[in-house]
C-alpha cells in the first residue's frame, strides 16, 4: 500500500514540475509553482518529503522568514528586503526579515548572505560551498540543506561571494518567481501564485561573470528623460531630474539585470551634487552626496564617463571650475578640483575615470596613450557598433582592457536617438570579438534613455552576464525566452513574439530611421519600396495579432516593448516612402501625387498620434519620453521640431501638357493618363526626363529572360478627366495582370499592370521584342517594347543560382559546399546584417590562413553570357574595423580555376577631418578608414572588382578565409543587369536557385 501510494504521488506532481514556465533567462529553473491541491494530499498522507521547499503557500498561510547577518552589508540588507517584496507582490504573504538568529519555533527559513557573515559562516556543511565561492568575484550559490542551524528543520541557504553576488541570486530566484526586471520601467505584470515553493533537487549557482564591470550610461538624456523625470516628480523647471527618487528605481533594474557599473547622466546633471544644497557654493570639505550614498548602499559601482575625470561631472566643472580646461595652462586648478572629487567618493565603490578629453568631449593638445599598468583601458566602438580597438593577444596588460559600446549615439555621420535600431546578432558578434581577445575588464553599453532600448540593453547585460549561456545564433532563443518572461505565452506565441522582435531589429537597423528619408527606397528599381512596405506592414499586422490576444494587464508591457517600435516605424517608412511617390508622381505628371502627398501628411500626423498615444498609456506615466525628435533630419543632429518632409501637390484641374511640338507636322497633344514602367523614372506620353531633356523615345522594359523577375508597369491620372483604357500585346506569349481600366480625376484609381512571359510559348516563336500598346478613351497611345532572350539553361545535376536579368545575387549563407582548415571554419550569423544572414571565420582569433589554404565557401552559378565575359563581383561585408592594432583584415576569392586574389577590404588611410556638406562645419572624425562615413550610413561595405569570366555556363566562385573580423553578406555578380539598372538601397533581391540546396 506504501509503494502504491509513493507511486501515486511521483505520477501526480511529475506533470506538474514538467509544466512550469521558466521565467528566469540564462540560468536554471528552481523555482516551482504547484498546485495547492497536489501538495495537500501530499502533506496530508505524509508518506514521501515533500520534493519541494515551500517559500509561500496561501493554502497553508505559511511564508518563510528571512535569515540575515546584522553585521553584513547594507546592500544585502536591502536585497534581502526587495526580496521580501517580491515575494508580497507574487503571494500576497510577506516573509519576515531577521537579523542573526531566529525564533525558536521556526523550523524552515530562507538563509541569505555572503560567504564572510557570521550566518553563513555557521552553517553545517556549507564548507565545500564557501570555499568554492571564496576569492571569486559576484558569484553565487543557492540551495535546499537540512539541518543547516540548530532548531532548524531545513532552509534555502543563498550565499554569494560577496555582496553583488548575494544580491544577484536573490533576484535571479524573484525573476524566476515571476517578478520581471522591467517591473517598473515596462510595467510588466507581477505573475500571481498561491503557491510558491523552491525544488529541492536543484541548484542555482553561477560564477564569475564575464565582463568584470558591467555598466550602463545614461546619456543623451535630453529632451526625454530629463523631462520624463521632470514631470514624474513634479519640479521646478532645472531642478536636477535624476536625484535618489529616480536612481533608486534605476539601480533596482541594473541589478535585477546583473549590471553593476554605472555612468550617470551628466548633460545638466552633477551626480554627486545634486540633492545638496550649494546654493553658497560647494562645501569646503567633501562629503559623499546623496546618489552616492545610495547607490553605495545598492551595490552600485560608481564611475563617470570618457571626459570627465576624477569622479565629477562636466556640469561640476561649468559651475565651479576656475580657468580653462587645459592642463598645460590651468595645471594647479585642474589637480584641486580632481582632489576634491576623488576625496569626496573615496570611501564609495568608485571606478576612477583618468583619461583627460577636451572640454565637450573634444580632442585635447598635449594628449598621451603612455598606459599606466593599474589602469584599466577602455576601447570603444565607433559610435555605431563597430569595434575600433582590442586587447593585442601579444601585449597583456596588468589592469585589463573592457570596452564601451552604443545603442544610442549623437554625432556624425548621424546621431540616432529615437528607437531601437540596434541588431543584437551584430551585438553578440562584436561582443564575442572583444571576448576572444580579453577584453572584458569592463563592458559599459551607452543606453541613451533608456526607453525604448529596454531589449537592447538587456541581451547586452546577458552577453556581458554569462556569454556562454547564449552562444552564436542563439537570438532567437533569447527573445523567446524573453517573450515568455514578459508576456506569459508560450510554444507558437513565444516563438511568434521572438520572431517578430528578431525581424523588427533587422529591419529597423538596415538603414537607422534617423537615415531613412524619402529617397532611401527606390520606387522604380526592384519594387524595392513596395519590398520594404510589404516588410513593415507583415511585421505590424502579425504585432496586432499578438497584442490583441493578450490579457488587458500583459498589453502596456507588450505595446512598449515591442508593439509601439514595430507601429512607428512602419508608419515612419510610409511616410517617406508616400513623400517620395507625391515628389516622383508629381514629376510624371500624375495626380497621385495629390493622394501620396496627403498620405504622407497622414503618415506625419500619425507618428503624433503614436507618440501621444504612448505618453498617455498607464494614466500617463510616460509623459516625455518619446518627444526626441526624428523626423527630417537635415544634418547629424536632431532637428529643433519634427517637420514634414517635402512633398509635392499637382494642381488637379490642369490636363499633362504633352509639350511643344518640335518637328514639322508634330500635333502637341493634352494627355488625362500617364503610363510610366518599372525601371524608369520617365512618364508617357510625351516624356522629357531623358538626357536630350526634349521628347523621349518610348517606354522599353529591361530585358527579360526566364529566371529574372517579372515586369510591371502604370496607367495613371495625368489630368482632371476620367479616363477608361485598354492594353493590348502584340504576341502571345505576354501576359498581363489587367487589360482594361479606368483613372479617374482625382488619382484615386490607378493601375499596376504586372507582365509576365509564357516561355514555352516564346521558345516557339522566333521573335525576341514584344510589345505592349496602353490606349486611353483621351486618344492617348502609349506604346511599351518588351525585349526578352531564352538562353541554354543548366543542364540536370546543376545545383546553384542561375544568371537572370543580367546578375546573379546569393546570400552568403546560401553556399553550396564548404571545407574547414586547421580547425577553422565559415559559419553563419543567423539574423545578421540588412538581408538574411553573415558568414564569418570561427573560431575569432589572431589566426592567419594563407592565401588557398584556408578554409573555404563555394557558391555554383550559371552564366547565360558569351565568353569571354568580364563581371563586376560586389562581395558585401559588414562594416567591421581592423580591430587589432596593425593587422589588416582579409579573405580570398576564386573565380573558377583561376588563381585565388587576397582582399584587403578595409581602408588603412584614416578619414580625419571633414567637411560634411562641403564648406559646412569641420569634424574630426578621426582614426577611422577614409570611407566609414559611407559605409555607417549604408551599414554595408561594397567590395567590387572585376572578374574574367572564361567561359559561359556553369562557375564556381570561392571564399579563402583567411583571418576573422570578415563577415560576408552577400554576393553580386553582375553582368550589366544592375549597373544598368541605377540606385536601390539593398540591390536585388536573391537570384533563382536551382537543384537541391
Amino acid at each position: 500500500m506504501t509503494i502504491m501510494i509513493k507511486l501515486f504521488n511521483l505520477l501526480l506532481l511529475t506533470p506538474l514540475l514538467l509544466a512550469q514556465l521558466a521565467s528566469g533567462l540564462g540560468e536554471e529553473q528552481c523555482i516551482t509553482f504547484p498546485s495547492p491541491r497536489a501538495h495537500h494530499w501530499s502533506w496530508i498522507w505524509n508518506t514521501v518529503d515533500p520534493p519541494e521547499f515551500v517559500l509561500a503557500s496561501q493554502g497553508q498561510r505559511h511564508v518563510a522568514p528571512i535569515l540575515v547577518s546584522s553585521s553584513d552589508d547594507v546592500a544585502v540588507h536591502r536585497a534581502a528586503q526587495t526580496f521580501a517584496q517580491d515575494v508580497l507582490r507574487v503571494t500576497d504573504l510577506e516573509p519576515t526579515i531577521f537579523y542573526d538568529t531566529l525564533p525558536k519555533t521556526v523550523q524552515a527559513a530562507i538563509i541569505v548572505g555572503t560567504i564572510s557573515s557570521p550566518v553563513i559562516g555557521s552553517i553545517r556543511n556549507h564548507d565545500a560551498i564557501r570555499k568554492s565561492l571564496a576569492g571569486k568575484w559576484e558569484s553565487y550559490d543557492a540551495r535546499w540543506l537540512q539541518h543547516p542551524l540548530d532548531g532548524l528543520k531545513e532552509a534555502i541557504v543563498i550565499s554569494g561571494s560577496d555582496r553583488r553576488g548575494t544580491i544577484y541570486a536573490l533576484h535571479t530566484l524573484a525573476e524566476q518567481m515571476g517578478v520581471s526586471p522591467f517591473h517598473f520601467w515596462a510595467d510588466v505584470p507581477v505573475s500571481r501564485h498561491s503557491e510558491l515553493r523552491f525544488d529541492k533537487t536543484k541548484v542555482l549557482s553561477h560564477g564569475e561573470p564575464t565582463a568584470k564591470y558591467r555598466g550602463l550610461f545614461i546619456n543623451d538624456e535630453h529632451p526625454a528623460l530629463w523631462s520624463w523625470a521632470q514631470a514624474r516628480w513634479d519640479l521646478e523647471p532645472w531642478t536636477p531630474a535624476f536625484q535618489t527618487w529616480f536612481y533608486e528605481l534605476f539601480f533596482d533594474l541594473m541589478l535585477r539585470l546583473k549590471a553593476n557599473y554605472h555612468w550617470p547622466a551628466m548633460y545638466a546633471s552633477m551626480f554627486a551634487v545634486d540633492g545638496v544644497d550649494v546654493a553658497a557654493g560647494l562645501p569646503d570639505e567633501p562629503f559623499p552626496g546623496p546618489n552616492q550614498i545610495l547607490a553605495n548602499d545598492m551595490g552600485i559601482i560608481m564611475g563617470t564617463s570618457h571626459h570627465e575625470p576624477m569622479s565629477r561631472n562636466k556640469p561640476e566643472w561649468d559651475e565651479f571650475g576656475i580657468g580653462r580646461w587645459d592642463y598645460l595652462e590651468n595645471t594647479d586648478k585642474l589637480r584641486d578640483f580632481w582632489r576634491y572629487g576623488a576625496t569626496r567618493a573615496k570611501d564609495m565603490d568608485t571606478i576612477f575615470t583618468v583619461g583627460m578629453r577636451g572640454d565637450g568631449d573634444e580632442p585635447l593638445r598635449g594628449a598621451s596613450n603612455a598606459l599606466v599598468e593599474n589602469v584599466m583601458i577602455l576601447f570603444s566602438d565607433d559610435n555605431y557598433g563597430n569595434i575600433m580597438s582590442v586587447m593585442p593577444p601579444d601585449k597583456p596588460h596588468p589592469a585589463g582592457a573592457g570596452l564601451y559600446y552604443h545603442v544610442d549615439y549623437v554625432g556624425v555621420p548621424r546621431a540616432y536617438k529615437w528607437i531601437n535600431t540596434v541588431n543584437p546578432a551584430k551585438t553578440w558578434e562584436q561582443l564575442n570579438v572583444a571576448r576572444s581577445y580579453n577584453t572584458t575588464a569592463i563592458w559599459l553599453l551607452n543606453i541613451g534613455t533608456l526607453k525604448p532600448l529596454e531589449v537592447a540593453t538587456e541581451w547586452f547585460l546577458h552577453l556581458a552576464w554569462d556569454s556562454d549561456a547564449w552562444p552564436r545564433n542563439s537570438v532567437h532563443r533569447f527573445h523567446e525566452a524573453w517573450a515568455s518572461r514578459e508576456f506569459g505565452v508560450t510554444g507558437a506565441e513565444a516563438n511568434e513574439v521572438a520572431d517578430i522582435v528578431t525581424r523588427y531589429s533587422m529591419m529597423a537597423s538596415r538603414c537607422k530611421a534617423e537615415l531613412v528619408n524619402s529617397t532611401t527606397w527606390s520606387l522604380t528599381q526592384f519594387s524595392e519600396a513596395e519590398r520594404i512596405m510589404d516588410g513593415w506592414s507583415d511585421l505590424s499586422h502579425r504585432s496586432s495579432i499578438i497584442y490583441d490576444a493578450l490579457p488587458d494587464a500583459r498589453r502596456p508591457a507588450y505595446y512598449q516593448l515591442v508593439h509601439q517600435l514595430v507601429l512607428m516605424q512602419t508608419n515612419l517608412n510610409r511616410l517617406y516612402i508616400s513623400a517620395g511617390r507625391s515628389n516622383l508622381y508629381a514629376e510624371q505628371g500624375r495626380t497621385a501625387a495629390n493622394v501620396f502627398a496627403k498620405d504622407a501628411i497622414a503618415a506625419f500626423e500619425q507618428d503624433a498620434n503614436l507618440t501621444a498615444a504612448f505618453h498617455s498609456m498607464e494614466g500617463g506615466k510616460w509623459d516625455h519620453m518619446l518627444d526626441q525628435t526624428h523626423l527630417r533630419y537635415t544634418g547629424s543632429l536632431e532637428p529643433l521640431r519634427d517637420t514634414l518632409p517635402p512633398i509635392s501637390f499637382v494642381q488637379a484641374g490642369q490636363p499633362s501638357r504633352v509639350g511643344i511640338p518640335l518637328l514639322e507636322h508634330q500635333k502637341g497633344h493634352t494627355a488625362y493618363i500617364r503610363v510610366t514602367v518599372e525601371g524608369s523614372t520617365g512618364s508617357w506620353p510625351g516624356d522629357v526626363s531623358c538626357a536630350g531633356g526634349s521628347k523621349c523615345s518610348d517606354p522599353v522594359f529591361p530585358t527579360m529572360d526566364p529566371y529574372g523577375a517579372s515586369r510591371w508597369f502604370d496607367v495613371g491620372s495625368g489630368g482632371p478627366k476620367d479616363v477608361t483604357w485598354t492594353a493590348t500585346t502584340n504576341v502571345r506569349w505576354l501576359t498581363l495582370s489587367q487589360t482594361t481600366g479606368g483613372t479617374k480625376g482625382d488619382g484615386t484609381a490607378d493601375s499596376r499592370v504586372y507582365v509576365t512571359v509564357d516561355w514555352e510559348r516564346a521558345k516557339a516563336t522566333n521573335t525576341t521584342v514584344g510589345s505592349i500598346t496602353v490606349s486611353g478613351s483621351d486618344r492617348t497611345n502609349v506604346t511599351i517594347a518588351v525585349p526578352i532572350m531564352i538562353p541554354d539553361g543548366p543542364p540536370d545535376g546543376f545545383n546553384g543560382f542561375v544568371q537572370g536579368d543580367g546578375y546573379v545575387v546569393m546570400e552568403a549563407a546560401h553556399y553550396q559546399d564548404r571545407r574547414s582548415a586547421d580547425g577553422y571554419s565559415f559559419e553563419e550569423l543567423v539574423g545578421y546584417g540588412r538581408t538574411l544572414s553573415g558568414i564569418e571565420v570561427f573560431p575569432v582569433d589572431n589566426h592567419n590562413s594563407s592565401l588557398g589554404r584556408g578554409p573555404w565557401v563555394l557558391y555554383n552559378f550559371w552564366s547565360h553570357e558569351s565568353p569571354p565575359h568580364i563581371a563586376n563581383i560586389t562581395v558585401q561585408i559588414a562594416p567591421t574595423l581592423n580591430y587589432l592594432a596593425g593587422k589588416e583584415f582579409t579573405f580570398g576569392i576564386q573565380m573558377d580555376d583561376q588563381g585565388p586574389m587576397e582582399i584587403r577590404p578595409i581602408p588603412t588611410r584614416d578619414m580625419g577631418k571633414i567637411e560634411r556638406p562641403p564648406g559646412a562645419h569641420s569634424w574630426d572624425v578621426g582614426a577611422v578608414p577614409v570611407d566609414w562615413w559611407n559605409v555607417v550610413e549604408a551599414e554595408i561595405r561594397n567590395v567590387t572588382l572585376s572578374m574574367t569570366l572564361e567561359q559561359g555556363g556553369w562557375h564556381n566562385l570561392t571564399l579563402w578565409g583567411m583571418t576573422s573580423g570578415v563577415i560576408v553578406e552577400r554576393i553580386w555578380i553582375d553582368m550589366g543587369g544592375i549597373a544598368s539598372r541605377g540606385y536601390s538601397y539593398l540591390g536585388p533581391p536573391e537570384s533563382r536557385y536551382i537543384g537541391a540546396q
